[in-house]
């Protein structure tokens, strides 16, 4: 739900409250707010509520079923050694952007500057990012204090070393920072307004850049859709007028 307010406000929050909605989760830099209610008339009472811009049906967003697992590292080894290299195997796209390598001579990145993976969570004991993520936070209902360390999938793991991987294998920026902002459960299942509250977080938290490998499909005149369009172009201007 889009609220009228640009901002979450306290007001707003009372009046859902008194409308019998339970809030799930908030993005409160755009007053965009995820609620749950067993009154079925919900939407038809939101829709006609002066506190409001747009609702609509939250919308399912999830991992790939057929996601891989993580690669085990005793494996890799092991096979290494009977077969081409990993990096000379599978990391064709880092060294085409890189040139070989090449690029790492002329600027690998730094700590200052801090890159945003909003994605499945990233794997702080990997030996090739422990030294480039810097912290974590997690954006799903339901999520407990060591989630922002976790993936849970490989998902976010994967993008975080193309990004700044420093080991074995070696992303495009090996120096950069990463921060990791968890948007999937355990069950590999997004909320809409927590991957907006991690977009806005990581903004807030001076991410020059950010990356987003997920998505769904929505049509803008389908009403059911104008929610998602309206809360991403907040969140989206939102980044920008903080310089991310």
């Amino acid at each position: 739900m889009v609220l009228k307010s640009a901002q979450t406000d306290s007001a707003s929050i009372h009046t859902l409250k008194e409308l019998g909605a339970e809030i799930i989760f908030e993005a409160p830099q755009i007053g965009v707010v995820d609620i749950s209610s067993d009154d079925p008339s919900i939407l038809q009472k939101l829709e006609g509520n002066s506190k409001v811009l747009a609702v609509a049906e939250d919308v399912d967003i999830r991992t790939f079923d057929g996601e891989a697992e993580a690669l085990n590292l005793q494996e890799a080894e092991n096979a290494a050694s009977v077969q081409p290299d990993l990096y000379e195997q599978y990391q064709w796209d880092i060294k085409r952007v890189t040139r070989n390598g090449e690029s790492w001579n002329i600027n690998q990145g730094n700590k200052k500057t801090l890159v945003a993976v909003i994605d499945t969570g990233s794997d702080f004991s990997h030996p090739d990012l422990k030294d480039n993520l810097v912290f974590g936070k997690a954006f799903f209902p339901g999520a407990v204090p060591g989630d922002e360390l976790k993936d849970s999938s490989s998902h976010g793991t994967h993008v975080a070393g193309t990004i700044a991987a420093n080991g074995r294998v070696m992303g495009v920026g090996p120096e950069l920072a990463i921060a990791s902002y968890r948007v999937a459960d355990n069950r590999g299942r997004m909320n809409w307004t927590g991957i907006l509250s991690a977009i806005t977080t990581a903004a807030d938290d001076g991410a020059v850049s950010a990356n987003l490998s997920l998505g769904t499909y929505s049509i803008m005149n389908d009403k059911q859709d104008r929610a998602l369009h309206l809360s991403s172009q907040r969140a989206v201007q939102y980044t920008l007028k903080k310089g991310c």
